[in-house]
Formats: C-alpha cells, structure tokens, sequence
C-alpha cells in the first residue's frame, strides 16, 4: 500500500514516483517512534505548494528583495535534516537546525543575506518543537536557550544516509518533470550540490548567521510561506496525523496558558527577558 502523500502526488499532481517501492526509503516524519510517509512525495509537495503560493505572493516578496529561487530553496531544504545518519536512527529531534546547518553549507556562494535568510527561515520552521523542548526545564526558559541547541550542533558532523543518493534522484527526476523551466533550474542546482556533499559542519561563522536577526526582514516572510506551504503538503498524510497533532496543540495550549497565568500572579519579579512562554504562539 503506497503512503498518503505518494498517492497525493500522483492523483492531484500526476507525478510518479521513479522508485517503485512500498515502503520508501526515506520516512517524512515519526509517529511513536514509527516511520512514516515518504520525504521524496512531502518535499515534491512543498515545491508544488511553493509554485502556487508564488502565483500569488510573487510581487509581494520582491518588494522584500526576495525572489522566487528563494523560496524554492528553502523549501527543498526544509526537511533535508531528515536524511542524516541520525535523524533516521532517531537521534535528532531538531531536524530544522540540520537542515539550516545543510543549507548553509550547500548555498555557500550566494550572497550572504540571501542565504542566511534561506537557512533562518528553514531553521524556524519548526520552532515550536524547541519552545516544547525548552519550556519542560526545571527553570523559565529564556530567548538565550534557543540558541544553545543551534550551538549544540558547532563540533558535531552531520552525515547523510547512505541512501540519500537515490532520494535526490528520484526528486530530481519528479521536480524536473513538474516545475516550470525558470524554476527547475535553481532546483537542479541545489540537488547537484547536495549529491557532491555528505558530512557537513555548523562553523561559528555560520553560527552567528542563524542567531543574529540580521537577515530578519527576509526570513520572515520566507518563514511565513515556507510554513503555510509545509501545512498544505503533510495535509497529505491523512486525518490520524492531523488528529494527533491537534492533541498535542490543545495539551500545550493549556500548558502555555498555565505559564503565562504563573508569570502574570509572579508580579513580573522576573528580569527583563524574552520569554519562551510568550513566544510558542
């Protein structure tokens, strides 16, 4: 039985994916520590996604100095973290920020606020995991806590799966069959640049180019896009997920509204910092 997203691509984009197999080499997320869905079908749907978005936010994100190739690029990358050694034995929960880490690497010669706004907005994708992660320490968390987990990352290698030659050929085969010529090009080059990698580092150069907001004014709206894009792909995956996932909304809803209820009868005696609490919504 094919996964819910090979079967979307197929009946609503009439795309076939070039590997024929039952189980795909490379799951899009965990479920209970199961792997599900298929990373080649979820990321051909964000740049299916991203080509319709552009449609309509297109003249918007030049005023932002933002071109199309930008999007496109970091929806390519958003989930690249997800074919590393570790992610695929269950070791790397923050796949957003090997993802933001790959991206720097891989667009090493754009220009530099073009690319750190690429890897920002890839790295904040998926936020909202590390406020969860954060917010579960004994102390109130701080905005300087975020970035220990992206320093966390500055001496460790990222290795790619063995396998993940093989996925970049059959999303190189399906983006090129699908996307408009002006926009399969800047697809084609990133994967020929991902095939020519597979360990990658996080400098302290790069460091600082995910911590500072320098490139903020870009990333942003490329966040905003890249994450209503993200939404719409693993719509795909059927309404268990989605159920799930409403689940631990609610239950971290309530738990938000708990903290910030402790911070409020507190009488702001805490230092002036940004709290995480404040920012998970």
């Amino acid at each position: 039985m094919k996964e819910p997203e090979c079967a979307a691509l197929e009946t609503v984009f009439g795309l076939r994916c070039p590997l024929s197999c039952l189980r795909p080499p490379m799951p899009s997320y965990f479920d209970d520590s199961e792997k599900k869905g298929c990373w080649i079908a979820h990321t051909m749907l964000m740049l299916a996604e991203s080509i319709e978005l552009l449609k309509q936010t297109e003249k918007a994100l030049r005023r932002k100095g933002l071109e199309p190739k930008h999007l496109l690029a970091a929806a390519l990358l958003h989930d690249i973290g997800k074919l590393t050694v570790d992610y695929l034995n269950g070791k790397d929960q923050f796949h957003n920020i090997t993802s933001a880490v790959i991206a720097l690497n891989v667009l090493g010669d754009w220009e530099r606020e073009e690319r750190d706004a690429v890897a920002q907005a890839v790295l904040l994708h998926h936020e909202y995991r590390m406020w969860r992660e954060l917010i579960e320490l004994p102390t109130t968390p701080m905005i300087s806590d975020y970035f220990s987990l992206i320093r966390s990352k500055k001496r460790r290698r990222i290795t790619m799966s063995n396998k993940y030659i093989d996925a970049l050929d059959a999303l190189d085969a399906l983006s090129a069959s699908y996307l408009p010529r002006e926009f399969g090009g800047i697809c084609r080059e990133i994967i020929s640049r991902l095939k020519a990698g597979s360990d990658y580092y996080l400098s302290q150069k790069d460091e600082h180019a995910l911590t500072s907001w320098r490139a903020a004014h870009k990333s942003l709206p490329l966040y905003y896009l890249l994450q209503l894009a993200d939404n719409r792909a693993a719509s795909a995956r059927g309404g268990q997920y989605w159920r799930n996932r409403l689940k631990e909304a609610v239950e971290e809803a309530r738990r938000s509204a708990s903290e910030f209820s402790d911070i409020l009868i507190s009488k702001f005696k805490y230092k002036s910092s940004i709290y995480l609490s404040l920012l998970k919504y």
